[in-house]
């Protein structure tokens, strides 16, 4: 790739990784695939980030998976780049406790909910119903409203 953000140098058996630019969640992931690529017969792997302006979790994440599990180590790490690092190589970190996507889009939750409440009001109003012919039988003594409420639940 002409504008690739990563250069990598081969020197006998260690394989240097230059970083550039910025490394967020902006850059595509063709350029992770194209890494993967470069150092699938590395050995020994070298990240420089000396040229490097910004790097992100997702990013260094991503940068992370891209090595396929190899043995890597740093050279011109600053603070961030050490402290993203210690971050994602933490094995107190349990990731797979992160939610999943919900795969419902917004139209089909509302459609859910709005049916929901209908369910929810018919129940209420048939309680009220029930609570209500309860009373005037007990309280008023009308024995015909019972007629009534077997006609209606017809």
């Amino acid at each position: 790739m002409a504008n690739s953000p990563f250069s990598v140098l081969q020197n006998g058996d260690e394989t240097t990784i230059y970083l550039n630019g910025d490394w967020t969640y902006k850059l595509k992931q063709a350029h992770f695939n194209e890494l993967k690529k470069n150092i699938q017969n590395a050995r020994n792997i070298n990240l420089n980030f000396s040229n490097l302006s910004d790097l992100d979790y997702f990013a260094a994440v991503l940068l992370k998976k891209s090595l396929n599990g190899k043995i890597y180590k740093f050279s011109d790490e600053s603070r961030k780049v050490k402290a993203i690092f210690e971050f994602i190589n933490d094995e107190n970190i349990d990731f797979k406790d992160i939610p999943q996507k919900n795969s419902e889009n917004i139209f089909s939750q509302i459609g859910r909910s709005v049916v929901l409440g209908i369910s929810n009001l018919l129940n209420l109003a048939t309680f009220l119903g029930e609570v209500v012919i309860i009373f005037f039988q007990t309280q008023v003594g009308l024995k015909k409203i019972s007629k009534i409420h077997i006609f209606l639940m017809k």
